[in-house]
């Protein structure tokens, strides 16, 4: 697994011996063969003690492993506040990507941790950045039916508007996995509920494809046209679902 004296000691949490090494001249930065480092376990293992005393020596916070992961994206992805906090500090890159395009604010966006979004965000982070996909954080978030992280990125300025590299928009997505306090919020923020993706559907034929007349009733409150079918002529369905409701 090509792991040094170094990784064990961080990975086991032993902090006596990781001292001894560091003092006896140890590669603080060496990988293992997946790309880990001491610095990136000790964040996987919530480790702050030993992260400190990593970074205090010279650590590279920013340094990946093999998927493009920094330190930073890790504390993002398994939630923890204090991890990130002192990753933040000490300067890790807050827009740094991965090799599919996520920053670590993507990452807590889609995985549901508002706390370490609202983090990120007073930090700077860019809350628009795209994946390689076009998804950005609010899209993702409003994919994942994560209310409060799409409140705190509306609330941030995040552009409502922004589709992916299929023309979806988060009230698209929204409308698609039936999270209807989502669609509500994007309405209320000013989402454009007309915006058609690549197959030419609205987010009205979009929810009557999915089968969610709640949705196809808020979306047609707020003055979606019925009358507006995509490529294959959808806005049949949506008169049947008028009609039936």
């Amino acid at each position: 697994s090509g792991c040094t004296p170094l990784y064990i000691a961080a990975l086991n949490n032993h902090e006596d011996i990781l001292s001894t090494l560091i003092t006896a001249g140890a590669d603080i930065n060496e990988a293992n063969d997946d790309g880990s480092t001491p610095f990136s376990i000790a964040t996987k293992n919530w480790d702050k003690d030993i992260m400190v005393t990593l970074i205090a020596a010279g650590a590279d916070i920013n340094q990946v492993n093999l998927d493009g992961l920094t330190p930073l994206h890790i504390a993002a992805s398994y939630g923890d506040k204090d991890i990130a906090s002192t990753l933040i500090a000490a300067g890790a890159d807050i827009n740094q990507q991965n090799k599919c395009g996520l920053t670590p604010l993507y990452t807590s966006a889609k995985n549901g941790h508002k706390d370490i979004l609202s983090l990120l965000i007073a930090a700077g982070a860019d809350i628009n950045q795209p994946n390689k996909n076009g998804s950005t954080p609010l899209y993702t978030a409003a994919k994942n039916g994560h209310k409060d992280n799409v409140s705190i990125l509306i609330a941030a300025g995040a552009d409502i508007n922004q589709a992916d590299k299929e023309n979806s928009t988060p009230l698209c997505i929204a409308a698609e996995n039936k999270h209807q306090d989502i669609v509500s919020t994007l309405i209320t923020a000013g989402a454009d509920i007309l915006q058609a993706d690549v197959d030419g559907s609205t987010p009205l034929c979009i929810a009557a494809r999915s089968g969610h007349e709640g949705i196809v009733s808020t979306l047609i409150a707020a003055g979606a046209d019925i009358n507006l079918p995509d490529k294959v002529q959808y806005y049949i369905r949506i008169t049947n679902i008028i009609v039936l409701t």
